[in-house]
């Protein structure tokens, strides 16, 4: 059965508000940009989407190897208040340097950009 033009529309605006809910940012992106399936936009809302989604799981008691991560004096209290983002770029830079990579990565952006700290 085919959808109306109203439940279309209702269906999109629901798919926005509900990225908007979980933390995403929806500048600029709504439900008509969705029905009318502009690429770069609805890219950005899903890479939005599983970015959140895999960060949620970063944590220790999902991962209690994490703890490998705290650095002199630092209380598992200051771990525990960083950022997903910021634990991710912690990891690798621990594997970074128990490799003897030699650089510190700060970013995820152009730190890595020529994929040499692999």
């Amino acid at each position: 059965k085919s959808l109306s033009k109203f439940t279309i529309q209702e269906n999109c605006t629901l798919a926005v508000q509900a990225a908007k809910s979980i933390g995403c940012n929806v500048v600029n992106i709504g439900a008509k940009d969705i029905q009318a399936a502009e690429p770069h936009l609805i890219l950005g809302l899903l890479w939005q989407i599983i970015k959140i989604a895999l960060l949620s799981h970063i944590n220790l008691k999902s991962h209690p190897g994490l703890i490998l991560l705290l650095e002199n004096d630092e209380k598992l209290s200051d771990l525990l208040k960083l950022p997903p983002i910021e634990v991710l770029l912690r990891w690798m830079n621990y594997h970074l340097k128990n490799a003897e990579y030699g650089k510190v990565v700060k970013n995820f952006g152009k730190d890595i950009k020529d994929a040499k700290a692999y």
